[in-house]
């Protein structure tokens, strides 16, 4: 998908120099130098250039974007947005020589930049410029992938999508997997095939660039299939994604279902962290299968287990066992031809309720990446450094349920923001079982 949305056109200027006409009063302004005499007034802009990793200009037309608030990677809005020209997001497009200007920003204010298109796109959604700065820089890399459709053996559809393969390690030599879908309708290639059932959309960037990533090994065993190892030639995105068709050898005997209830507490499902609740069914002997938990209210059927005998946990957000409670024991399941079905009891969990307000008090509703850290920090105001489990929200309502109770530690990382009545960015938690903890930041 192109970014045709854009507000602006690109025309033919003096000496075929590309400018930039907006249609409207202009969010972006095209990166080129100005005339001669020209005044720049930089309080409200931004100016920079994005370069590959060998040092040369993107190419002609990347889309630069500016947030001032919330990583991109986790606003499923943003990008669409962008597209359709909403004229509330800034946006500009590189010139030939890879220059930007970001216009009409907010004075004094700081923001997150990142860059897609013809191909190419940041790697990091996190690089900071504040207004006046004339040398923001951002690099972009080259995008390879394949499009791999799985089937049984015979051409037929899988019966299970539940992929057994261990993740992934951080580089296969200098291919290494990208995973954050948030910029790829910006990149220029139509990716939206390879969103369905069987299908795999395996992307990558390398450390250099190169014509083409060789013989980048792959791994696959969706639940109840034999693993299949294979190493494929992953060529860039554009012009043209390469496909692959991989066929697999069956080795359950059938698949069935299994349905969770919730009784006692609230259904953590049904609002929440983009990282949901995860259910582990462990066999007998070999690796636990693991299912994300589906989203919304009442009973929840997860398919394509392979039938069997296994042991069934349920995880929370943070990955802590919500159930069985600590001391019981495990809880048998067996799945068959008829549906299983399991209930789970919330009731001595605890949960946090977190309001975001602006300076303003208005509510904020957008994007949002927290840490809960167990433990609390020392008391000088100034937040705990310590990593924790990172927790993101597209949206609000904010709420993380189905917690063990104990000490935490609750850090608003983005959008920066200071805990009510403080000047720290986090909130000291002592959560009880079965209680409702209540966590207010206001926006800077």
């Amino acid at each position: 998908m192109g970014a045709t949305g854009i507000r602006g056109a690109a025309v033919a200027g003096p000496g075929d120099r590309e400018s930039w006409r907006p249609n409207t009063a202009p969010t972006s302004r095209q990166g080129v130098d100005p005339g001669p005499g020209a005044v720049a007034t930089t309080s409200d802009r931004i100016e920079g250039r994005v370069l590959r990793q060998d040092g040369s200009p993107a190419p002609p037309g990347t889309v630069v974007i500016a947030r001032r608030w919330g990583r991109v990677r986790i606003d499923p809005d943003l990008v669409a947005a962008v597209l359709s020209g909403d004229a509330t997001i800034p946006t500009a497009r590189s010139g030939k020589d890879g220059a930007f200007v970001l216009e009409q920003l907010e004075t004094g204010s700081s923001y997150l930049l990142c860059a897609a298109g013809g191909g190419y796109l940041t790697k990091s959604t996190d690089v900071e410029a504040k207004t006046g700065s004339t040398d923001a820089l951002l690099q972009v890399s080259r995008l390879y992938g394949v499009g791999i459709r799985l089937l049984e053996v015979g051409g037929t559809p899988l019966r299970s999508e539940t992929d057994l393969a261990l993740a992934p390690p951080p580089s296969f030599g200098r291919a290494v997997p990208f995973a954050d879908p948030a910029l790829l309708d910006l990149v220029g290639a139509d990716l939206s095939a390879w969103r369905g059932p069987g299908r795999r959309l395996l992307l990558f960037t390398s450390q250099v660039e190169l014509p083409m990533l060789r013989e980048v090994p792959l791994r696959f065993q969706p639940a109840g299939y034999a693993p299949i190892e294979l190493k494929v030639d992953v060529p860039p995105v554009l012009p043209a994604l390469a496909e692959r068709k991989v066929e697999l050898e069956p080795v359950a005997s059938g698949w069935g279902e299994l349905a969770v209830g919730f009784a006692g507490g609230r259904d953590p499902s049904e609002a929440g962290p983009l990282r949901g609740f995860q259910i582990e069914l462990a066999p007998a002997s070999g690796d636990p299968m693991r299912f994300e938990l589906p989203r919304g209210p009442g009973e929840k059927r997860v398919r394509g287990i392979p039938f069997g005998r296994y042991s069934f946990s349920l995880r929370n957000t943070i990955r802590q066992t919500v159930h069985p409670a600590r001391g019981e024991p495990a809880v048998p399941v067996e799945i068959g031809p008829e549906a299983a079905a399991i209930t789970v009891s919330l009731a001595g969990a605890a949960e946090v309720e977190i309001d975001l307000r602006t300076k303003e008090d208005r509510a904020y509703a957008g994007p949002a990446t927290l840490r809960l850290v167990p433990g609390h920090p020392p008391g000088d105001g100034t937040g705990p450094r310590q990593s924790g489990n990172l927790v993101q929200f597209d949206k609000g309502p904010y709420v993380l349920g189905g917690l063990l109770p104990g000490a935490f530690t609750l850090i608003l990382d983005d959008p920066p923001g200071t805990a009510e009545g403080s000047q720290a960015s986090f909130f000291a938690l002592d959560l009880k079982a079965g209680s409702t903890a209540q966590a207010r930041f206001v926006l800077r």
